[in-house]
């Protein structure tokens, strides 16, 4: 493209490309979002398993 212009097969070739990169940017989308749902699940897990930790606060069972 130096010449500023294109032929075809270079713009076919773009596309393919530009095409390809988005299928990966899907999919890598799918996998965040998937780890958000995942770390949210973890989260409210922890939360819910510590003894001593009511969601209103009190004592913790040491003592």
């Amino acid at each position: 493209m130096d010449t500023l212009l294109a032929t075809s097969e270079m713009t076919q070739r773009l596309a393919d490309e530009r095409d390809r990169i988005q299928i990966r940017i899907d999919a890598m989308v799918r996998t965040r979002d998937r780890l958000d749902e995942l770390i949210a699940l973890a989260t409210d897990s922890a939360a819910s398993s510590r003894p001593g930790r009511p969601s209103g606060g009190g004592s913790t069972p040491e003592g």
